[in-house]
């Protein structure tokens, strides 16, 4: 079914001259069996042009793929935790998560997952994620969050100086394992940085790994599927069940439909303390200016290793994504860089995030670095 409308930012994408070709694959629901992999029983598996028996992660990852393949130079894409910056670690683009507030939702959304989710875009270079938000970053009447306009225009902001920067390097996973290739890269970046004369030192903030500190907004998720599902149903005209789902899909419902308003909003105000506390690393006189990490556990898996066991998709995310998701619930800016290669050839990205609304000085950076250890000739060798 075709919309009638069109989103915000794709009217903005038009006026900029922009031409969609198409829709690319997703999770099903935002969810289906793993929400981070583009492997669905509707439309199969996205690919990665790196290798093909690799996904291409999720949500986002067809986005990606098409990017990664040459087939567009720029695409649309969402982040309520790490769907723009996973995708784009896995297929070796740039994924830019803005801040909260930067690019508007609407008309007909407000906020997604209680304000975590976000709009975002993959291009294959920093200069073309710059030029990307400068069409469609801007509120419209109505937003329930925005942001001053920024001073210049994003693309300006390419070759302007960063100053000398204080950034903290997280290079542990304490909610499993760390691929030797992601902290090798994350260390190769460090080192760069502290080449060009910044202050970089091993810290990050107290809550990065509190897993009690951000559990709630998976229950936020579970109740946003439910209100998916009734939507579908309203369009359908007769209730979903279990058979019209994928099985990671109906977990997700079914963890969803016994939320209570209360619990909803205790989820809410967890969140709300984890940003508070995540948030106040970046503060103050002593505050870091970016936080550098690795954007994922592990290069991009095998087709299927994320779907296998739809009933544990959160647990074999979590440990494959656990850099990601707390830029989601705090709403600050973060973006994955294509800074290093597997041993086996498949992309790493490396993920640099900056305190709320400081887009400008991510892009600064990711900048310089991209001149530093540039990437523009590697080509995807699967396809």
């Amino acid at each position: 079914m075709k919309s009638p409308i069109d989103a915000h930012i794709v009217t903005r994408m038009k006026a900029a001259g922009l031409v969609s070709i198409g829709r690319t694959n997703v999770p099903e629901m935002a969810c289906g069996n793993c929400p981070w992999a583009c492997e669905n029983e509707a439309f199969g598996d996205t690919r990665n042009p790196w290798n093909l028996s690799h996904t291409a992660t999720g949500s986002s990852g067809a986005s990606a793929a098409a990017v990664a393949a040459g087939i567009v130079p720029i695409a649309h894409a969402s982040d309520g935790g790490g769907s723009t910056r996973v995708p784009a670690s896995a297929n070796g683009l740039v994924g830019l998560k803005p801040s909260r507030g930067r690019i508007s939702w609407g008309p007909m959304i407000g906020e997604s997952w209680a304000g975590a989710a976000v709009q975002g875009l993959l291009s294959k270079t920093v200069r073309d994620t710059a030029l990307g938000l400068d069409f469609v970053a801007g509120p419209m009447p109505g937003d329930p969050y925005s942001l001053p306009q920024p001073v210049q225009r994003f693309a300006d902001e390419m070759g302007q100086p960063s100053g000398r920067l204080r950034i903290g390097v997280c290079r542990v996973n304490k909610l499993g394992d760390l691929h030797p290739d992601c902290v090798a890269a994350v260390d190769a970046v460090a080192s760069q940085l502290e080449a060009e004369g910044h202050y970089v030192e091993e810290a990050y903030p107290e809550n990065q790994f509190d897993e009690p500190g951000y559990a709630g907004y998976f229950r936020i998720i579970a109740v946003g599927t439910v209100a998916t599902v009734r939507a579908i149903e309203r369009i359908a005209g007769r209730p979903l069940t279990e058979v019209d789902m994928e099985p990671g899909t109906w977990v997700s419902y079914q963890m969803g439909l016994p939320v209570t308003g209360v619990e909803f909003a205790e989820a809410h105000a967890h969140m709300n303390i984890f940003t508070r506390r995540y948030a106040a690393w970046w503060a103050g006189e002593n505050g870091y200016d970016l936080l550098l990490s690795p954007t994922m556990a592990t290069p991009p898996p095998e087709l299927g290793f994320l779907v296998s066991e739809p009933t544990d998709r959160v647990e074999r995310a979590r440990d494959t994504f656990p850099f990601t998701m707390q830029c989601s619930v705090t709403g600050q800016p973060a973006i994955s860089l294509p800074l290093a290669m597997s041993r086996d050839g498949l992309p790493i990205g490396v993920q640099l995030a900056a305190r709320y609304g400081d887009e400008a000085m991510l892009l600064r950076v990711a900048a310089q670095l991209e001149q530093l250890m540039p990437w523009h000739n590697r080509k995807p060798t699967g396809i």
